[in-house]
């Protein structure tokens, strides 16, 4: 069986945002009866749920930006196992301004992947934006007015290991 679930919003005149909700499920069952290697007799399920955002932005008559996001999860199991697959996506994006410090869009995506159900690898990329506070500015016996805001850039790479209360992680990381 296949279900899902969705909710379609117009957020302004040229913003459509849609959430979708799904999930899918598959069983298999296996019988033979005097078969080359005798009566044999199976059963498998797998399950796919899916969450999905997706948003179109038009951004004049001839021009139309699309975005969206996807998470999954996957999972079999048969008579005598079980095995799972987990995609960890984050994705985050900020812009930010200050008046007389500067602007600048920001950014994080990371990634993680299952190996087991303990061990799992990660890796990320981000940006960032740090403006001088007023302090740093203007204080009359330290500040600098023409402090300039400082942008820097991070990736990280790493293996992770949870078992219960256990977690224990190692983590290689450049920073600019």
């Amino acid at each position: 069986w296949i279900g899902s679930i969705y909710s379609k919003n117009r957020i302004t005149k040229d913003w459509l945002s849609t959430v979708t909700l799904s999930q899918a499920e598959h069983r298999r069952e296996y019988n033979t009866e005097n078969g080359a290697w005798g009566d044999y007799h199976s059963s498998m399920k797998t399950e796919t749920s899916m969450l999905q955002w997706n948003n179109s932005v038009a951004l004049s008559a001839d021009w139309m930006m699309t975005a969206g996001l996807d998470a999954a999860a996957e999972k079999v199991r048969n008579d005598n196992e079980s095995h799972k697959r987990d995609h960890n996506v984050q994705a985050n994006v900020r812009y930010d301004h200050v008046d007389d410090a500067g602007s600048d869009t920001t950014g994080y995506l990371g990634y993680g992947y299952d190996l087991t159900p303990e061990w799992k690898l990660l890796a990320s990329v981000s940006t960032s934006f740090l403006a001088p506070n007023l302090y740093q500015q203007y204080d009359p016996y330290s500040g600098n007015e023409h402090l300039e805001s400082e942008h820097s850039t991070n990736y990280e790479a790493g293996i992770q290991y949870a078992r219960g209360k256990d977690l224990i992680r190692l983590s290689v990381f450049e920073w600019h």
